[in-house]
């Protein structure tokens, strides 16, 4: 949220809007973000 300057409900709205477009569900894409998080670290 703080690379992207973005408040907790816009990026869930990022999140909800990629796991539609890609095909799965939010949760997943959740642990995709804190992974690559991590990785930035």
């Amino acid at each position: 949220m703080k690379a992207r300057n973005v408040d907790e409900d816009q990026a869930y709205a990022m999140m909800r809007r990629t796991a539609m477009d890609q095909k799965q569900r939010i949760a997943d894409i959740a642990r995709a973000v804190i992974a690559a998080a991590d990785l930035l670290r």
